[in-house]
């Protein structure tokens, strides 16, 4: 009897480990997107000259995506049921 308990719970049990592999997978895959995305905005910032007429705040949006890939790896290394607070993203252009 306690074999078919357990054999059962394993089943029980294993869509959702599956699932919690995938989304692991899934969300690494964000992080390391996130990564390429930083490497593009340092490229565009390469080109970018102080006398355009609107100067991009590249600073804040690498800060930005640094915050997201950070809570994104935090939740893949020690995943937690509560929500968690993180600082407040920067507002880059905001209306004039």
């Amino acid at each position: 009897m306690k074999k078919l308990i357990a054999l059962v719970l394993c089943f029980y049990t294993l869509p959702s480990f599956a699932a919690s592999e995938i989304e692991k997978e899934k969300l690494q895959q964000i992080v390391n997107e996130l990564e390429v995305v930083k490497q593009l905005v340092r490229e565009a910032e390469g080109y970018s000259s102080s006398s355009d007429p609107q100067v991009f705040e590249y600073r804040s949006l690498l800060w930005n995506l640094e915050e997201m890939k950070g809570a994104v790896s935090r939740h893949i290394n020690s995943p937690s049921t509560k929500p968690r607070s993180f600082e407040e993203l920067m507002v880059i252009g905001g209306a004039q």
